[in-house]
This record gives C-alpha cells, sequence and structure tokens, in this order.
C-alpha cells in the first residue's frame, strides 16, 4: 500500500514542482504568503494536521498491538511451534502409552525441518500454601523428561540459565504462582492430585522466570519430574501432550511452523495408532489469529476517529477559506493586472503543499503522543480486566506506519486544499476589489442542475448495489443522496431556503425511521459505519435547517433584547455576522455538532446499560446469585452432600442449588470445517428453579417454560446463547439461526444433529443447553462440573463465592458471583466507551481551536467594519461582548443540535436494539449538560484573545486602513 501512496504523492509533487519552475513568480508568490506572515502560518499548519495526527496514532494502535502479540506468543510458545493432543468431552487430555508415543516421536523427528520432539503429561491442579493459607484453584501443571528437552531452550532463574535437576516430590514454580501463595524456593505446597482428596506435599526446588523452556502456556506454572507427574494424574507409564520444535531460534523457526503441522496433520490421518491425537498448535496460526483480532481493535480506533479526521477536514477548508475572504482585495488586484483564475489556483496550490507537506509531517508526531496517551489510558482498562500485561512496554511506531501516515494525511490535506482552491478562485474582480459579497449562485445555474443528476444517479447506484450486497449502509446512503438531489433540483423553482429545508427535514426522518419500519431492508447487516453515517447526514441536515432558517435567531433574539439598553444592538450585531457568512458558520457548526453528536450517542448508550443494570443481573444470573466450576480434572457428585458435611459451609445459606454437566464436544463448522463448543446438560432440578429469559424462540412455543421442557423431553432439541456475528471484534464462533440444525459429533464420531427452539439471554455460560440424559447418552459426560446456588438475602454473596473456593479448593473450584462480575465488566466498558469518546473528542478540540483562529483571524478581516462600529458609537467593551456573544453563538448552535441529533439516535437504537429485551429508555442529562459546558468554557477562552484584539481596534486607523 506504501508504495503505491508514494508513487501518487510523488507525481502530485513532481507536477506541482514542474509548473511551479514554469511559473517561477506564482511560485513566489505562494511561498511569500507563508513567510510574510509566520504566525498565520503556523495557526494553519496545527490547524491542517489534525486528519494526520488521528490517521497516525490509529496506525501507532496496530504497531502496538501487533507488538504486544508477537512478544507474547513468542513469550509463551517461546521454541515450540507445534502442539500435538486432544481432549475428552469432560475436557481432560487424552493419554498417550509410552510405545504409541515413541513411535510417533521417531516419525515426527524424521519429518524435513523438525529439530526435537517432548512428551510431557499437562493438567491443572488445585494447589495450597499451608503457610499463607493461599490457594490457586488451577495451577498449571507440567511433567518433563529433562533429558528430551534438546531444542526447547533453558530454565532460568533470576534471568540466569541453570541446569534442571528434581528429586522425587520436589517442584518448579514460577514467579507468578510465587507471588499468589506468598511461597519461596524450600517451602511445601500441597497439590490435590487425582484421586486424593487430601493431596500430597511438594517441596519448592527453586522459583523459576516463566521463560525459556518454562514459558508455555502463561504463568501460574508448576513443572515437576515426568514420573511425579504421571502419579499425581494417575497416568502411570502414559503421557497427554507433545511439544514439537523446529530447526532455527524462537522467532525465526516459526516459518516452518505450517509446513510441520501440516506433516503431522497427514501423519495422524494415515497411521491408525494415532487417530485419537490430533494436530492443535500452531504457533504460526496463533499469531496469525492474534493479529486479525487486534487488527480489528485497530479499526474500532480508526471508525471513532474518523469523526475527527472529518472536524480536521472541515477545519482546513475552513481555513482556507478564510484566507480566500482574507485576501479578497489582493486577489481581486492581482485579476485585475492580468492574472486568470488557473494563475490564482496555482498560487494557492503551491502555498497549500507546503502546508500539507509540514501539516502532515507534525501530525506524524502529535500522533505518536496521542498513541501514547491512549495506552497510558489502556492500562487501567485492562488492569480493571485482570490483565497483567503493561501496554506502555510494547509502545510501537514502525517506520512504515509513520511514512503511511503521512503519505494519506498529505492526500487527504492536498484533495481538501484543492476543493478550496477552487471556491476560493471563482472570485469577480470588481466585487473582489471593492470586497463586495459574491452573489447567490442563480437557480438556473446548470453545474447545480448537474451536480443533483450525478448525486441522483449515485444514489440510485448505491440503493440497487444494496439489495444485492445485503450492506444497509448502501440503501440508507443511496437514498439519502436521491433527497438531496431531488431537493437541488426543486431549487430551480422554490429557492434554496424552501428546497435545502425540506432536503433537512426529510434527511431527518429518514435517518430516524425505525429498522422494523424499513421492511425491505430486513436481515440487512449493519456495523459502525452506520454510525458514522448518521452522523455525517444528520448533522447536516440539521445545519441546513438552521442557517437557511436564521432569521428566525434574529427575529427571536430582537424580541427578547431590551430596545433601551445598547445590548440589544451588540447581540443583533453578534448574530447577523455569522448568518451574513453561511458556509463558513455552517462549517463550524458542523464540526461543534459532529463531535457532540458522537459523544452524546456513546453517552446515551452507556446511560441506557446504567439505567438497566439491575434488569442485566437479573437476566444473566437465571435466579441463582453464584455459580461455580470444578477444575479441569475434578467433579463433584453430590454438591448439597458436600457441603452438609463441611463444618465451615451453613447449608441453610442457600436456598437452591442446582448442578449440570459441562464439557467440550466436537461438532461441524458452517462451511463443514471441525469445530468445537460447549455442552451443558440440565435436569429437572433445573428446570423448575431456573428463572433464565430468552431473547427469542420458535413459534411453535408459547412460553420460556415451554422451551424448557421440550429440551428436557426431547434429546432432538437445544437452547443456545444469543448468536455473535459483528462486523468488529473477534469473530463469533456461534452464528446458528433460531429453528437451524447443528451438527454435533459424539464420543462414538457419528454425527448427531439438533435443532435450536431458543435462544437465551445470558451470556455468563456459553453452550448448547439439553438434557444431562442426552449428554451422557451422546457424549459420554457424566459428572457434574457446573454448579448453581440461589442463597439466602441475608448472605454476602462475595463472602460466601470465596468460602466455597477454599473449602472446595480439592476441586479446583471456583466461583462467579453474577452481580460481582457483571458490574465489573460494566465498569470495563464504561471505561473503553469513556476511552473511545475522549479519542472522538479530539473533534471538538478541533472545533473549538478551529473557531479560536477563524476567529483570530476574522478581527483582521474585519478590521474596516470593526473601526465603523466604533465611528458610530460602539464602545470597546461592546465590540468585544459582540465577539463574544458571537462565538457563544456558533457554539450553543453547535452543541444544542448535536446533543438533540445524539439523544434521538440514543432513542433510536434503544427502539430498535433494547426496548424489545424489555429494557427502560433514559437520557444522562448529566453528561450530556457537562460535555456542552466544557466546550462552552473551552471556546470562551479561546474567543477572549480575539475579542480584546477586536477590541483594541482604533476607528480612524481602520478607517484609513481601507
Amino acid at each position: 500500500m506504501i508504495v503505491p501512496l508514494l508513487g501518487i504523492i510523488a507525481v502530485v509533487v513532481a507536477l506541482v514542482l514542474i509548473d511551479a519552475c514554469r511559473n517561477k513568480i506564482l511560485f513566489r508568490i505562494g511561498c511569500r504568503n507563508i513567510f510574510r506572515r509566520k504566525t498565520n502560518t503556523i495557526i494553519v499548519i496545527l490547524g491542517l494536521m489534525i486528519a494526520t495526527a488521528i490517521i497516525s496514532s490509529s496506525f501507532g494502535v496496530g504497531d502496538t498491538m501487533d507488538s504486544m502479540v508477537e512478544d507474547e506468543i513468542y513469550s509463551e510458545w517461546q521454541h515450540t511451534d507445534v502442539t500435538v493432543f486432544n481432549t475428552t468431552t469432560e475436557g481432560r487430555l487424552v493419554p498417550i502409552p509410552s510405545n504409541t508415543y515413541q513411535n510417533l516421536s521417531s516419525d515426527i523427528l524424521e519429518i524435513e525441518n523438525v529439530r526435537g520432539v517432548s512428551g510431557e503429561v499437562h493438567g491443572s491442579l488445585p494447589v495450597l500454601n499451608p503457610e499463607s493459607r493461599l490457594s490457586e484453584p488451577s495451577a498449571r501443571v507440567i511433567g518433563m523428561d529433562f533429558d528430551e528437552g534438546e531444542g526447547f531452550g533453558d530454565f532460568y532463574k533470576d534471568g540466569e540459565s541453570f541446569e534442571p535437576e528434581l528429586d522425587e516430590g520436589e517442584i518448579f514454580i514460577d514467579t507468578r504462582l510465587a507471588e499468589e501463595l506468598e511461597a519461596e524456593r524450600g517451602d511445601e505446597l500441597v497439590l490435590f492430585t487425582v484421586g486424593s482428596p487430601t493431596g500430597g506435599i511438594y517441596t519448592v526446588r527453586e522459583v523459576i522466570d516463566n521463560k525459556g523452556r518454562a514459558a508455555l502456556r502463561g504463568s501460574r506454572k508448576i513443572i515437576m519430574s515426568l514420573p511425579d507427574a504421571q502419579a499425581a494424574f494417575s497416568l502411570p507409564d502414559q503421557i497427554n501432550y507433545i511439544r514439537v520444535t523446529s530447526i532455527g531460534g524462537v522467532e525465526d523457526g516459526i516459518e516452518y511452523s505450517d509446513q510441520i503441522f501440516a506433516d503431522i496433520e497427514q501423519l495422524l490421518k494415515e497411521d491408525p495408532e494415532y487417530s485419537v491425537l490430533e494436530a492443535r498448535g500452531n504457533k504460526n496460526r496463533v499469531l496469525q489469529d492474534f493479529k486479525e483480532n487486534m487488527s480489528q481493535f485497530t479499526d474500532i480506533f480508526f471508525i471513532f476517529g474518523t469523526f475527527s479526521i472529518i472536524a480536521g477536514i472541515v477545519l482546513a477548508v475552513n481555513i482556507f477559506v478564510m484566507l480566500g475572504e482574507e485576501r479578497k482585495s489582493e486577489m481581486g488586484m492581482s485579476r485585475a493586472i492580468g492574472m486568470k483564475r488557473g494563475h490564482l489556483r496555482r498560487v494557492f496550490s503551491y502555498e497549500g503543499m507546503i502546508y500539507a507537506a509540514a501539516a502532515s509531517f507534525v501530525g506524524i508526531f502529535v500522533g505518536v503522543g496521542l498513541t501514547y496517551v491512549i495506552f497510558y489510558l489502556l492500562e487501567d482498562i485492562f488492569a480493571t480486566f485482570g490483565g497483567d500485561v503493561s501496554l506502555l512496554n510494547y509502545f510501537t511506531f514502525t517506520a512504515e506506519s509513520m511514512i503511511l501516515a503521512f503519505a494519506l494525511g498529505f492526500l487527504l490535506t492536498m484533495g481538501t486544499i484543492f476543493f478550496s482552491v477552487t471556491r476560493i478562485s471563482k472570485l469577480n474582480i470588481v466585487r473582489a476589489i471593492r470586497d463586495i459579497p459574491e452573489p447567490p449562485v442563480s437557480k438556473k445555474s446548470k453545474k447545480v442542475f448537474y451536480m443533483a443528476m450525478a448525486g441522483l444517479i449515485i444514489g440510485g447506484l448505491l440503493t440497487l448495489l444494496g439489495t444485492g450486497a445485503d450492506q444497509l449502509w448502501l440503501p440508507v446512503t443511496g437514498i439519502s443522496l436521491i433527497i438531496i438531489g431531488i431537493g437541488t433540483v426543486v431549487r430551480r423553482w422554490v429557492g434554496d431556503r424552501a428546497a435545502y429545508t425540506g432536503v433537512g427535514v426529510f434527511l431527518l426522518i429518514w435517518w430516524l425511521v425505525p429498522l422494523e419500519a424499513l421492511d425491505p431492508f430486513e436481515g440487512y447487516t449493519a456495523g459502525l459505519e452506520m454510525f458514522i453515517l448518521s452522523g455525517l447526514f444528520m448533522v447536516t441536515a440539521g445545519v441546513l435547517i438552521v442557517m437557511l432558517n436564521g432569521h428566525l435567531l434574529t427575529g427571536g433574539m430582537e424580541k427578547l433584547c431590551r430596545s433601551e439598553t445598547g445590548f440589544k444592538a451588540v447581540v443583533l450585531s453578534a448574530i447577523s455576522h455569522p448568518l451574513k457568512e453561511k458556509f463558513r458558520t455552517g462549517m463550524t457548526i458542523f464540526i461543534f455538532a459532529l463531535i457532540i453528536f458522537a459523544i452524546t450517542v456513546m453517552g446515551m448508550i452507556v446511560g441506557i446499560f446504567d439505567t438497566n443494570i439491575d434488569r442485566m443481573i437479573e437476566e444473566e444470573s437465571g435466579g441463582y446469585e453464584i455459580m461455580g466450576f470444578t477444575g479441569q480434572d475434578q467433579f463433584i457428585d453430590d454438591i448439597h452432600q458436600e457441603i452438609i458435611n463441611n463444618d465451615n459451609l451453613d447449608y441453610g445459606d442457600f436456598n437452591k442449588i442446582d448442578s449440570a454437566y459441562r464439557g467440550s464436544v466436537r461438532m461441524v463448522g458452517d462451511e463443514g470445517e471441525p469445530i468445537r463448543d460447549s455442552v451443558i446438560g440440565i435436569d429437572r432440578n433445573f428446570v423448575n428453579n431456573n428463572t433464565f429469559g430468552m431473547s427469542d424462540f420458535i413459534d411453535e412455543y408459547e412460553s420460556v417454560d415451554e422451551v424448557w421442557e421440550a429440551v428436557l423431553s426431547d434429546p432432538d432439541l437445544v437452547i443456545t446463547n444469543a448468536p455473535v456475528d459483528d462486523d468488529f471484534g473477534p469473530p463469533g464462533e456461534r452464528t446458528v439461526e433460531l429453528g437451524s440444525t447443528v451438527t454435533f459429533i459424539d464420543h462414538e464420531d457419528r454425527p448427531q444433529e439438533k435443532k435450536v427452539i431458543g435462544f437465551m439471554d445470558q451470556s455468563v455460560i456459553s453452550g448448547y443447553f439439553m438434557s444431562k440424559d442426552t449428554v451422557e447418552r451422546d457424549f459420554n459426560i457424566t459428572l457434574n462440573s457446573l454448579f448453581f446456588f440461589d442463597i439466602d438475602e441475608n448472605v454476602d454473596p462475595d463472602e460466601l463465592g470465596r468460602e466455597l473456593n477454599r473449602e472446595f479448593i480439592q476441586y479446583g473450584f471456583r466461583t462467579v458471583v453474577i452481580d460481582t462480575i457483571i458490574r465489573e465488566a460494566l465498569s470495563a466498558t464504561y471505561m473503553f466507551f469513556d476511552l473511545f469518546s475522549g479519542y472522538m473528542g479530539l473533534g471538538l478540540v478541533v472545533g473549538i481551536a478551529g473557531l479560536g483562529i477563524i476567529s483570530l483571524r476574522a478581527v483582521h478581516e474585519r478590521r474596516l467594519e470593526i473601526g465603523m462600529m466604533r465611528a458610530i458609537g460602539f464602545k470597546r467593551k461592546m465590540i468585544r461582548y459582540a465577539f463574544l456573544i458571537e462565538n457563544s453563538f456558533i457554539t450553543i448552535i453547535g452543541i444544542v443540535l448535536g446533543s438533540s441529533l445524539g439523544i434521538a439516535i440514543g432513542w433510536l437504537l434503544w427502539y430498535d436494539g433494547f426496548r424489545p429485551m424489555g429494557w427502560d429508555f433514559s437520557i444522562t442529562w448529566g453528561s450530556i449538560l457537562t460535555i456542552g459546558v466544557i466546550a462552552y468554557i473551552a471556546m470562551l477562552l479561546t474567543a477572549i484573545p480575539s475579542a480584546h484584539k477586536a477590541s483594541k481596534v482604533s476607528p480612524a486607523e481602520a478607517l484609513r486602513f481601507d
């Protein structure tokens, strides 16, 4: 992508420079304008660099995410390139007899580019430090043959490699587990091994680093000798996990991962002895999948940054229009002495290219700083999710991204400049010299008519394309362009005000139509692009309505102001100027309204979630306060009896206790590929006790109770979570449709087709719900590993959850308190919304800074006007108030317009998405008013210098200036 962009830039620059060499005088004039007014140049560059800064920061986010993913994957996998194993339906690793492993190991070593093979025992066990009374319910346990580790790296302690050696009953633990258990070298830990309710005592030989050969599969790790691990997991003379390493190092060896993985897959298929095993891990594929998911995260930042990019483009147009107005007399005189319009375009193009290059260069480094701020804020969000990764350690900005950001920013800025220059150069010599406003575009203008027809044709084509692509943005955009085109044609007979006011009204109506009313587009997919398009079209519509009906505002203000004071004159003069300069004022209002709109919509979504949090907890909990899970190799046959027999638990604290089977099973994906998902086996008690709601179920059932009863009695029916099919975020694995058939592979490798009859509201437990009898028959899952607790209202669920974890540590028991986990998840979600709002808020900074820039430059442009006002009796403070009121007028209109439209879209999102779920609507007045007040105060701070400068203009000097 970089080469074509650089090629385009080279062509553009070459053409401009070649033209400049042929027109040296014009080139000097353009350069003179840059260096003659250095302050003005700095202001213009800062205004133009915004788009590049946003693009640059988006690339920086991607670079940093890629750096983090690469480092984490390489740190986790180290020298391991391929893993071979399989799991049972309960989630246990399938045992491999030693003789089978020896044969397979020999065959794998014969594969090209394979350097080493290691057979190990992997699993999870609860561990307790009796001295500190701290525990970990699911520590990763790895049993290794240390003599078999050639090519897999070294073991490290305090950054130094060492030769591993363990006696019977000795273990290594990594630093993360040592911190959590407050354990150190020489401590004795209790491991609750398989088949042993009391566990065994193991001595910590060393606390090792999570790197080298000990780095596989994350932290909280215990490493023991292979014989000890076989005894701990009751796997005599067996392994359950095979690692393969390629020639080369940690990073360069990855180039062989795909080839080795494919060869091992073929080997396992060809030999019946190995049929129970699967090639399951491929370092290169894992790396690419993570990068793809992270790229979607980057795309989200770019999407939200689009609002600020648009604001930057509009500001750039405004700045050049302002420069054109400021130099209008100068350009008129230039035309009078022989310059043509093409000459003016050249002068501004030369000047603009230098501005664009400088602004793009500055924007790159502003984007670097902005990226750093983003990841500084993301640190807290990741910490909320429990992540221990320091994102700032991976802060990266590649030269490729810098070049690409510069190229895109330069081309975008140059395009904006050429558009502005074309408009500026179309001036009448006499009107320009005398500084007379240009007349409105004629109703009979053929150019406007042709533009209208082009809009109608493009809109029609987009609408037609949308019918085949099933993308909602195509037809809604097409119809919006058709509305604008029709209005532009109609203006030939009714004039601008009536035509474009009608366009604005119809656009607002079109974009506020609920989805359920758009029958022709039912089933069309929509993503975040609809958010951007709705903002563009709705804000444009609002600006058209306001600017073309400004006389109503003037009339209203005239009636409100007292006639016996000079304040009325101040107010009316302050309002009249922005309404006279409709284009510039409309563009400024557009910037404010667009960003306020985006931030308001985000706030509305947060407010709806916050208002309905109790409903969410009720839906997610299903009538239970706590859910519990056993470890990978542990199960509880009778949870009731376990609690009754436990002296530290009170059975009276529990109103209801239900259990379920849970396991991972094979399925056939949408395209026939093998996938895995969870199944949950439920019984009569769960069906009678749960209150889980359903977002939808097939028509032949009249109630949720009937759906549960059907699943309990019919083995061919299942219920699952609502489908996941989003254009952003990690790709969803469950995209089934209601009433469709899904195919499972049972424990005897036979396909089992089952019909999806309902979608659950909750998302805490993911999988397919069916009866325990069905799960036992089809998948041989027979033990309880998932538990639901409805507790007494006087009992603290968080404390009881911790008690259950402590008392059932031997089962690797972990609890989830529904209320707590949902509030924590929402808190992290709110932090993401705040981050995105702040990112979009850069556009608000653009608007405020742009208004300040334009106001400051307008003092020079309106020097004669200010002098005349002073001459007819306006005092300095009246001039100061007039400028402040003028800026306040523009800002308040933008804030009110953006907030109103944001609330309207927030209502539409609620009506289409949340209302069918029974959620209540709410308006976050507090956050909306806060953003508005902050924006207004910031505007005042930027407007005060220009107001003060205007008040200092001397009437005599100003009038002589003409």
